[in-house]
């Protein structure tokens, strides 16, 4: 009986990296800066031993880049904090995919990239209406008090039937904005020199 002996190679593959990722709260529209520590709870090179030196990196890319001011980012110092800035009156969903990458090879057989997806929510808020003096009706002579520029029609004590002045006269659209389209202006009588009578308006152009 005659025998021979031969070998079997295992030649190593790179394999690929892992991440464990936390869900991200959802923050309210103008929310300003935020961070969230330790929003990537743990990370693997993927392989064995020899893979032991490689280093590890992470890319962030969204699907809804207008939802922020400052775009999601990890820190670079490897504490695996969340941080970005939602843009002003902005509000919606953005998809963000974080892939992680090692120094290993990528040709294939290899593999050195792990992708997975979260979600970044921002709920809107209703925004207060602001008044400006443009347009040429409105006056600021302090704080976000504002005075009409002209004075009204003069009327008389009692007959229910004066024609006062159309709110159009001292507040147009130059003087109010909303970033709320379709909201309704409308204004706020927050002082008088003279109690006397009633205050009367129309919300119909009547």
């Amino acid at each position: 009986m005659k025998s021979s002996a031969f070998t079997i190679t295992v030649n190593a593959v790179n394999d690929e990296p892992s991440q464990t990722l936390r869900s991200v709260p959802a923050v309210l529209e103008d929310a300003g800066q935020q961070s969230i520590a330790n929003f990537v709870t743990a990370t693997t090179k993927g392989g064995g031993s020899d893979e032991n030196s490689q280093t590890l990196t992470f890319a962030l890319t969204n699907t809804n880049s207008s939802l922020f001011s400052v775009q999601p980012a990890l820190a670079a110092d490897g504490t695996g904090a969340l941080t970005y800035t939602p843009a002003p009156n902005q509000f919606g969903i953005a998809t963000v995919t974080s892939t992680l990458t090692d120094s290993g090879s990528g040709v294939d057989p290899n593999d050195n990239t792990a992708s997975d997806d979260f979600t970044i929510s921002v709920t809107a808020v209703n925004d207060a209406p602001v008044l400006t003096t443009s347009g040429g009706f409105l006056t600021n002579p302090s704080s976000n008090n504002f005075t009409a520029r002209d004075n009204f029609t003069t009327i008389l004590e009692d007959p229910a039937t004066n024609n006062g002045d159309a709110v159009s006269t001292f507040l147009n659209a130059a003087a109010a904005t909303d970033v709320e389209l379709g909201n309704a202006v409308g204004i706020a009588v927050t002082s008088v020199t003279n109690t006397n009578g009633d205050w009367q308006f129309s919300i119909n152009n009547g």
